[in-house]
């Protein structure tokens, strides 16, 4: 993991820590460090040129497993209401994540994060399930997880926006995925 640590991500999560501290707001921790690696990828897709590829790829990665271990946390162990065994709940989740690492099973590391996009590899068609059965399977199989953190009234009582908003980034870099919404540069033989 420790691969996943470079001096900007240590002086951001040390800044993150030190307002936590500071304020004794846990939840300033929580949002500062949840939602950084939607804006990684939005601006990613969008800007496309001068990327430092493996920077970005290590970045998405910290910030999507922090977000994640944290959510898990809050979901075993709530704070407010006591842990409600719900094996629908489960269910989602399993299932969400499951169909998310058949996903980048299919596309690879690299084209999950944006490789043929950023032109690092061919643009290639695929086929192998979960594609052509589930339409944007990636960010549906993560929402369909999320759904199942929401679904248990625990997680849901103690922590009712953190989902919605997770929902609300995918959704945001789904439609710009669908409608192909990134900047176009005058020398991009592609706009011609």
């Amino acid at each position: 993991m420790i691969w996943l640590l470079d001096q900007r991500n240590v002086l951001y999560l040390l800044f993150t820590l030190a307002l936590w501290r500071a304020t004794g707001v846990y939840e300033v921790f929580f949002a500062l460090t949840s939602f950084v690696h939607y804006f990684r990828n939005i601006s990613t897709f969008y800007i496309r040129r001068g990327i430092d590829f493996g920077s970005f790829k290590r970045d998405v990665l910290l910030f999507k497993s922090l977000a994640l271990l944290q959510m898990f946390y809050h979901y075993l162990f709530p704070s407010v209401l006591p842990f409600s065994l719900d094996f629908i709940s489960i269910a989602m989740i399993l299932t969400g994540y499951v169909v998310s690492v058949m996903t980048t099973n299919a596309l690879g590391i690299d084209r999950t994060y944006f490789a043929a996009e950023l032109g690092m590899v061919e643009p290639k068609w695929i086929t192998q399930f979960p594609y052509g059965y589930i339409p944007h399977p990636m960010i549906v199989s993560q929402i369909f997880a999320l759904l199942g953190l929401y679904k248990a009234s625990h997680f849901r009582n103690e922590w009712p926006y953190v989902v919605p908003i997770h929902i609300t980034m995918y959704l945001i870099h789904m439609m710009q995925e669908q409608f192909d919404i990134y900047k176009r540069y005058p020398d991009d033989v592609t706009n011609k």
